[in-house]
């Protein structure tokens, strides 16, 4: 092609709508990629960030290459438009024809991104599937996974950006000034394609692996709430590692899982229109498909974003606690500590006339909602007077729990400050909500209706009537109070020898203690909730 022809052909590009257009959303998103990283850096540099080595260098190596990736667009799309716009003049239209060792610069940053992007996230699911494996010790362990991981991300990469441009060089068109800056050529075509394909099958399986991590860190935070013999000294609240598990598996798989679809999208929309390629002129084309590559940019923009709200929440002095003014029906009921409640309560009123009202507590790593569900369908229909309110306790990067539980061996320490804090809230929980209930109820200082612990534990391990009285706040209004104790025989969490040592605790003071066993672990059923009732 001579070069008369070529700048026919990149200004009739240029003078394309659709492609004004996409460029300078892409350059809008640009400038937002800038400002993100900016916030990202200072947010880093003034919060206290816990997080693993290993992931601090993932994540760092993405950031820089959305940075050389936004660079790299913004240049090319700042050198048209200011050549198009002030410097060109038919006479001397071939300004805007790009030499071939600048084609290469400016092109190469978009096929690092097609490569590493996947590899790095790829790389982050198996560094947490290791901290996964290895909850207990990994947050000792050294950096040398994070930099390997890196290393190899980068090199698969470059060698797959250099095979391209050699493939290029042997073509023909790459011997004069290119019109239209792309990489591709007849020599590469296909293997672009299966590239494209690749990187797909990668996301695809990262996206199950996330999710697959996010599951297990779920189940080890419920082996942990109340069965941490296995895992010694380690404590949620004071290590880092399971939360730092999850808090990441819930902010980047939703990354994942979007980013496989828009690629998924992306992949499909170059296929179709590589199939009528012939039908369209190349300018059409070329300002087509740089529009589908928005999506890409896009994602990036949003990754930064996702990323800031991740330093924020891993920092240990980010306050989660938010309650606004739709809280006033349960604080009417119970003095309401930001310090313990991260949202509004769930509150269900009552299907007739309100006479009585039942606050419940969930367990460790749980939420309110779940149980509402519950209330509605088994007590409301019995209990039409009652009025239900289920509050959230407060998210401890990612976790929500109302206290610091240590586990039951003897010489575990134990969290009564904590558990001091929450001596005004519910007389009903479930799991480690059970010592919560009961706490708040023995502190409440007017009589309640009745307590319900179910699959809980009593705190202190030495729970005798005159070491209750010695905490703070406890009332003796409630020490003759009925008490419902509900119990699995396979609970596997909480061993049911707790269940029988607290009701012999309880029973000291109070004859009105009711314990109930039934066949099943660290759950409920519909007999022990029909008898709660």
């Amino acid at each position: 092609m001579n070069s008369s022809a070529s700048c026919v052909e990149i200004e009739q590009l240029l003078r394309l709508s659709l492609y004004q257009i996409a460029s300078w959303i892409q350059l809008a998103i640009v400038l937002t990629i800038f400002v993100s990283i900016f916030t990202l850096f200072r947010h880093f540099f003034n919060h206290k960030i816990i997080i693993h080595g290993n992931l601090m260098i993932l994540i760092a190596n993405l950031v820089f290459l959305y940075f050389l990736t936004a660079t790299f667009y913004g240049v090319s799309i700042v050198r048209y438009q200011v050549l198009f716009h002030f410097s060109f003049s038919p006479p001397n239209c071939e300004l805007l024809l790009t030499p071939v060792w600048l084609a290469f610069l400016l092109a190469a940053p978009p096929y690092l991104y097609l490569v590493a992007n996947p590899f790095f996230h790829l790389f982050i699911m198996a560094e947490r599937c290791r901290a996964t494996f290895f909850a207990r010790h990994y947050e000792n362990v050294g950096f040398r996974f994070g930099w390997i991981c890196a290393v190899i991300s980068w090199l698969v990469a470059l060698l797959t950006v250099f095979g391209i441009v050699l493939s290029d060089l042997s073509d023909p068109i790459f011997s004069q000034p290119l019109a239209i800056i792309s990489l591709t050529s007849q020599n590469n075509a296909m293997a672009i394609i299966f590239l494209h394909c690749a990187v797909l099958f990668l996301l695809i399986i990262t996206s199950i692996g996330d999710y697959w991590v996010q599951k297990k860190n779920r189940k080890l935070i419920s082996r942990y709430t109340l069965n941490s013999a296995e895992f010694g000294n380690y404590s949620i609240i004071r290590n880092y590692q399971i939360r730092e598990n999850l808090l990441t598996m819930r902010l980047i798989l939703p990354l994942d899982i979007s980013y496989a679809i828009l690629f998924g999208i992306f992949l499909l929309f170059g296929l179709v229109f590589r199939f009528y390629r012939s039908q369209m002129t190349k300018e059409i084309y070329v300002s087509v498909y740089n529009s589908a590559t928005t999506l890409l940019l896009l994602h990036s923009a949003f990754t930064l974003v996702i990323y800031i709200k991740f330093i924020k929440y891993s920092s240990p002095n980010y306050d989660f606690a938010n309650f606004g003014s739709s809280a006033g029906t349960f604080a009417s009921n119970c003095q309401c500590q930001s310090e313990v409640i991260s949202r509004p309560p769930v509150v269900i009123p009552p299907a007739g006339r309100h006479l009585a009202t039942l606050i419940f507590f969930h367990g460790m790593g749980d939420e309110c909602e779940g149980w509402a569900d519950t209330f509605r369908s088994i007590f409301q229909p019995i209990l039409k007077h009652t009025k239900f309110v289920a509050p959230n306790a407060k998210e401890m990067n990612g976790i929500t729990a109302w206290f610091d539980h240590r586990g039951f061996d003897p010489s575990a320490e134990e969290d009564r400050k904590g558990l001091q804090k929450v001596t005004n809230y519910a007389h009903s929980g479930f799991s480690q909500g059970g010592p919560v209930a009961l706490y708040s109820a023995l502190a409440y200082p007017q009589p309640l209706g009745g307590i319900l612990c179910l699959s809980g534990f009593l705190l202190p391990k030495d729970s005798l009537p005159t070491q209750i009285r010695q905490i703070p706040g406890l009332n003796v209004a409630n020490f003759a109070v009925p008490i419902f104790i509900g119990h699995g025989t396979n609970d596997q969490n909480v061993p049911l020898s707790l269940a029988f040592s607290m009701a012999n605790a309880l029973r000291r003071f109070d004859p009105n203690v009711n314990l109930r066993i039934y066949q099943m672990g660290h759950e409920n059923c519909a007999a022990e909730l029909n008898e709660a009732r």
